[in-house]
């Protein structure tokens, strides 16, 4: 019975968090306790060497259960991004266990910090659990745990409080040099407290942050970009150069399909805002948005927005083929951003945009026509011939461009749009999406849903402002 309790455990585990999390997970521990462990071998006992390994296993468990699951479950990070949260843990604390001979605070705790909030951006509490591992795992070495775990924590918050809120490379240098300026501050207290007040040893400490720091950030920068392309991250920089009007997809969207183009940047200006009002990743909302409709490249005059003329090509179609086209847009997007080699993040918007929301424009229209049909040629009506694959957004962002999607268009087809028809027409377009489940895997909660529908019922309220009439001087 208890074999059988274990097995089932065993199982459960697997499904929640996967086989491939849980190998990387074995593996940071074992690789970890190593590291920690064999340059001390002949100075400790078994008994101490045990003790520190179920620290490290301990902690590592608790610090992964919350970044893989539960709490952060709309977030969680792919199996490339997992694998280098632990090649970041382990480097740092591989050369901590050579520099620390010479001085503990040469460790380069900023790399580790920087990193995590760089994967992580504003997800700040991930970021605080994979710091808080670290440093604590890092003061377990030393003789007075409580006093380099509190510096290294003072540290690796500092970075994180600056580093997550930061676009540029040049500005992660300013937020390195300032949480060294914090771990300092930090330092030179805590000899206040103990009474340890000694000019030279503070500058000889002082100094090795400095340093450390200085270097963590050198090396930060100058592998970023590599670290971007080989494990699909999603930094602000990165964003920023994808939201360029001079990338080569948003060209070719502008130029093939103006239309869906300028579709694409009222959303994103719906977007950002709404995001930016629930506390979500606004920059990566905008970006999102500026491609989620990309797809519709392949085929642009199949999509109202691009139909410059009345010669709208579903006339000659049948109900189902038009459905069909118009659902293909968004496999056909992922398929060319990966082609262009987009982020897993922008992909997954990509794809999610429509959930598996029902086109039921061309649904009455078929059920109508089949109606009309003789008796031999009807056909059996099935609802998800007319419903997108999906999922179903699975992140704030996704479901944010969701809406935002859907009210721009909505709202475009009122004849005169007035404040109270627009507000109207985005309620009920929310709820309508809220109704059939489309954001129910999004982690949104009411409230945020309450914020959204203001934002959006802002944004679009100015976008229709009223325009002073200009004289026709020809006509006099």
């Amino acid at each position: 019975m208890t074999e059988k309790k274990l097995r089932v455990k065993w199982q459960a585990c697997l499904n929640k968090y996967g086989l491939i999390e849980f190998s990387v997970g074995l593996l940071w521990f074992a690789v970890s306790s190593l590291i920690l462990v064999w340059p001390r071998l002949s100075e400790l006992d078994w008994t101490a060497a045990l003790a520190l390994v179920i620290f490290n296993g301990v902690f590592l468990f608790l610090m992964l259960s919350y970044v893989l699951g539960g709490s952060s479950r709309s977030q969680l990070p792919t199996k490339r991004v997992l694998i280098l949260l632990a090649i970041a843990s382990c480097l740092v604390m591989l050369i901590s266990g050579h520099v620390s001979r010479f001085n503990p605070f040469y460790t380069p705790i900023t790399a580790g910090a920087l990193i995590f909030s760089i994967v992580y951006n504003n997800r700040i509490s991930c970021s605080i659990y994979l710091s808080m591992y670290l440093s604590f795992i890092l003061s377990l070495k030393s003789a007075n745990p409580f006093f380099y775990f509190t510096v290294f924590a003072a540290n690796s918050l500092f970075t994180i409080q600056r580093a997550g809120r930061l676009a540029e490379r040049n500005s992660l240098a300013s937020s390195s040099l300032l949480s060294a300026l914090g771990s300092i501050v930090t330092l030179c207290l805590l000899y206040l407290i103990y009474n340890w007040f000694d000019l030279a040893r503070i500058y000889l400490d002082a100094s090795a942050i400095l340093i450390a720091s200085i270097i963590s950030v050198v090396a930060v920068i100058g592998l970023l970009p590599y670290l971007e392309d080989i494990f699909l991250i999603v930094t602000p920089t990165k964003l920023l150069e994808l939201a360029s009007p001079n990338s080569t997809l948003l060209k070719r969207l502008s130029m093939e399909a103006p239309g869906t183009y300028h579709h694409s940047l009222i959303v994103a200006n719906l977007a950002e805002a709404a995001t930016e009002a629930i506390g979500g990743n606004a920059l990566l909302a905008r970006v999102g948005a500026y491609y989620h409709d990309i797809g519709k490249i392949k085929r642009p005059l199949f999509f109202i927005e691009n139909q410059s003329s009345f010669n709208n090509p579903h006339d000659q179609l049948n109900p189902r083929m038009s459905s069909m086209i118009i659902m293909a847009h968004t496999k056909e997007g992922v398929e060319l951003g990966r082609e262009y080699r987009l982020p897993r993040a922008i992909l997954n918007i990509i794809e999610q945009h429509h959930g598996n929301s029902l086109m039921s424009y061309f649904l009455r229209t078929f059920q109508e026509a089949n109606a009309k049909a003789p008796e031999s040629e009807k056909t059996a009506v099935n609802e998800d011939d007319f419903r997108y694959s999906g999922p179903k957004p699975q992140t704030r962002e996704a479901a944010v461009i969701m809406l935002a999607d859907s009210c721009e268009a909505a709202v475009r087809s009122l004849e005169k749009p007035t404040p109270s028809k627009i507000n109207t027409m985005v309620g009920r377009i929310i709820k309508e999406k809220m109704d059939s489940g489309q954001l129910e895997d999004s982690a949104l909660t009411f409230q945020e849903i309450t914020r959204i529908r203001g934002s959006f019922q802002h944004t679009i309220n100015n976008m229709f402002h009223n325009r002073i009439k200009y004289n026709d001087k020809s006509a006099n």
